[in-house]
């Protein structure tokens, strides 16, 4: 708007300046008498409009200066000197723009001071635009991702495929476990999604959180229950609990193979069968390419499947229609990504966080080891188990391996 103002005045101007030099040079010059008329005449016109123009301008900067609180609070001085002189006209431009530069500054202040609250933050965050942009990265994802200068998730797929996969496949108000290599050594972290909109703009924003830290919060309660269980079940069953130690305890030597996933989930829903009286009727399984696989201690992978389809008969009981599916499929950084779906009764979210922690269980006379064996096993394989549902209509467990 101002480039096109500006364009207009010098038009306008070098117009009026040839307009006024043709006509001196024709009414100076014999014969030229009736060209000086017609030139006079439309440097009359382009006077009259190049005057309004400016009056139009004025009024229009009058309204704007009125729009702003600044002419509020000085109502009758401002709105009055407009009318008056020019020196008026600039005393009052003058006032917005120092009033702008202040709101500015401030503006500047306060995003400067959350930059550096941000910065001291012992967790990672990223603000990532509709666009794909990265809009923030903190000083502790920065050093985390050894990439001060990150501008994009293509950059990011660039550097960690595995973080650029799981954060464009994490949905609102989500979290996952994901591993990252720092120092050449995996690390796991809590990664969670929270989208909002601002300024018209569609952001989302990921945290970055150490996975102990993580445990150690969410698992503060969870302890709190688990000695209850422990002490009711020790005066029950003592001799249970040590069998159970003894399995939860014990060292396994993995032997990571190359396994066809339709094959091992063949195998799985032949072993489990048993647990149904119409497993037929119950178990399916969704390959994305029948020629997925995965390099993994078969015997390990089938006894985590095997305690998290114990945790889902339990969950199925007394439903008419009970369904349990097998999935495979490739996520968005191109790693092997199984899952098992039930349509039971659900996780609620309050206990969500604690379903892994040893001893912790809602079901009565269980010593709940059974997912905290699974999540061992694969994190032992530096791979990663989550849990996903809503209350009341589906739980589902999803394994991915690095």
């Amino acid at each position: 708007m101002g480039r096109q103002y500006k364009t207009q005045i010098i038009v306008g101007l070098f117009s009026l300046l040839v307009f006024t030099a043709l006509t001196t040079w024709f009414f100076l010059t014999p014969g030229f008498f009736l060209y000086g008329s017609l030139s006079a005449f439309l440097l009359v016109i382009l006077s009259v409009w190049f005057y309004r123009f400016l009056l139009q301008t004025k009024r229009d900067l009058r309204q704007f200066l009125m729009s702003f609180d600044i002419e509020k609070s000085e109502a009758s001085g401002t709105s009055r000197m407009l009318r008056h002189s020019k020196d008026d006209l600039n005393t009052a431009y003058h006032q917005i723009l120092q009033a702008l530069e202040k709101h500015i500054n401030e503006k500047v202040g306060e995003t400067q001071l959350l930059k550096e609250v941000f910065d001291h933050i012992d967790s990672g965050l990223i603000v990532i635009n509709e666009f794909d942009q990265v809009v923030f990265l903190n000083r502790f994802t920065k050093n985390l991702l050894f990439n001060p200068d990150l501008k994009n998730m293509s950059g990011l797929a660039r550097i960690d495929p595995y973080l650029a996969g799981t954060m464009k496949i994490l949905e609102d108000n989500h979290r996952t476990r994901v591993m990252i290599m720092v120092e050449n050594e995996p690390r796991e972290f809590m990664i969670h999604l929270k989208v909002m909109e601002y300024q018209g703009s569609r952001l989302r924003v990921f945290t970055l959180n150490n996975i102990k830290r993580e445990i150690r919060k969410s698992e503060q309660d969870a302890w709190n229950k688990v000695l209850q269980n422990l002490e009711a079940r020790l005066k029950e069953d003592k001799f249970h609990l040590e069998e159970a130690l003894t399995v939860f305890n014990q060292k396994i030597k993995y032997n990571s193979v190359k396994i066809f996933v339709s094959d091992l989930f063949d195998n799985i829903i032949e072993n489990s069968s048993s647990l149904f009286p119409e497993p037929e009727q119950v178990f399916h399984k969704r390959l994305s390419n029948i020629d997925l696989s995965i390099t993994a201690d078969r015997s390990v992978i089938m006894n985590i499947f095997a305690e998290l389809i114990k945790n889902a008969a339990d969950a199925l009981a007394g439903q008419k229609n009970p369904s349990i599916t097998l999935h495979a499929e490739l996520d968005l950084s191109c790693q092997v990504q199984l899952a098992i779906e039930d349509n039971g009764e659900g996780i609620v979210a309050e206990i969500r966080d604690w379903i892994f922690v040893p001893f912790f269980t809602t079901r009565k006379g269980r010593w709940g080891l059974g997912l905290s064996k699974a999540r061992k096993w694969i994190d032992a394989m530096n791979g990663t188990i989550d849990v996903q549902g809503n209350p009341g209509t589906d739980t589902k467990f999803i394994l991915r391996f690095m």
